[in-house]
């Protein structure tokens, strides 16, 4: 699917969330003619959710589209930032006034505001997945609120789903 394009258009839904009603402005555009149109941008000091939800982000971009969305750290981004996912405590999402505060453990917001999107949750610093690589930790008390952000994001817009092969136990 080289020449799919991903337009983001979250009409109802970020009205519902955000309260404003939405411009042209306020659309972003992640994937083109089977090329990225959209940074992935994380913290400039990010704890290991961050670089995990980008790179959970970017690879199901990836496999949708063909498309490899680059991951900059904030620093690395250009002033003008629109056509850029923002993940995490980020400075620009927090002077947009988009950040974790009030948010239930693990929980998230999503805001589209000036052409960026926004995914951003209550995360602690610790380990996001098992040592041996292979799914998650159970029990984990490392929060990974923005993770939740990104997997919502991608099944609610983008129509991204999981399946689960269970094999029996003999």
């Amino acid at each position: 699917m080289n020449h799919v394009r991903i337009a983001l258009f979250l009409f109802a839904w970020m009205v519902f969330l955000s309260g404003r009603s939405l411009s042209a402005k306020n659309a972003l555009s992640l994937v083109g003619d089977g090329r990225a149109l959209a940074t992935i941008v994380i913290p400039d000091e990010p704890v290991p959710v961050h670089q995990f939800a980008a790179e959970e982000l970017q690879y199901h971009i990836e496999r949708s589209s063909g498309a490899k969305l680059p991951i900059r750290r904030e620093r690395d981004v250009p002033m003008d930032d629109s056509g850029c996912v923002f993940l995490g405590p980020c400075r620009r999402a927090v002077q947009r006034g988009i950040n974790a505060e009030g948010l239930p453990p693990n929980g998230f917001r999503i805001r589209l505001a000036d052409g960026s999107l926004h995914l951003t949750g209550d995360d602690s610093n610790g380990p996001v997945i098992a040592t041996n690589g292979i799914g998650s930790l159970h029990n984990n008390r490392t929060r990974v609120g923005t993770l939740f952000a990104v997997y919502e994001f991608l099944e609610v817009q983008l129509g991204v789903r999981w399946l689960c092969l269970v094999h029996p136990v003999r």
